[in-house]
């Protein structure tokens, strides 16, 4: 039985970017991508259709479970940090979080259980952080989850 199965660069480059690194994502994204390969190759539309089953795989894996545990104001809190594709202030993240009801010494705490857990990344600055969800995969769930509502 012949398992060659080469993937396309630019795919490879969308996994690895995709994954950030994380070995588990891109075994998924990679096994699905595998899984679905026309002629022993994986080009960009095979990608696109492995990449829906592998992202449903990981969000009900891994995804789920954390949104689940969080509590309320933490959902709203990663929610604010996930909405920026870059770092934000935390003092920025208090005001909008803020406007959802939340307020800047609850938005502090969420903040640093959040990081504390890895579910979202703090840049030092001094006394006060900058936020942002690095992981582009638990930022597209966010996203979702925020659609849903």
């Amino acid at each position: 039985m012949d398992l060659n199965v080469t993937f396309d660069d630019d795919v490879v480059a969308e996994i690895v970017e995709l994954s950030g690194g994380r070995p588990y994502y891109l075994q998924k994204l990679a096994y699905f991508a595998f899984d679905v390969a026309e002629a022993g190759r994986v080009g960009r539309a095979q990608f696109a259709a492995a990449f829906e089953r592998a992202f449903a795989a990981v969000s009900q894996e891994i995804f789920a479970a954390r949104w689940s545990a969080m509590a309320p104001v933490e959902r709203r809190v990663v929610s604010v940090v996930a909405s920026a594709s870059v770092a934000r202030p935390s003092g920025e993240i208090e005001g909008e979080a803020e406007r959802l009801g939340v307020a800047p010494p609850a938005t502090r705490q969420a903040l640093h259980r959040l990081a504390a857990r890895g579910h979202i990344d703090r840049l030092a600055n001094g006394q006060r952080g900058r936020y942002s969800v690095n992981d582009r995969l638990f930022r597209r769930f966010l996203e979702l989850q925020a659609c849903q509502r």
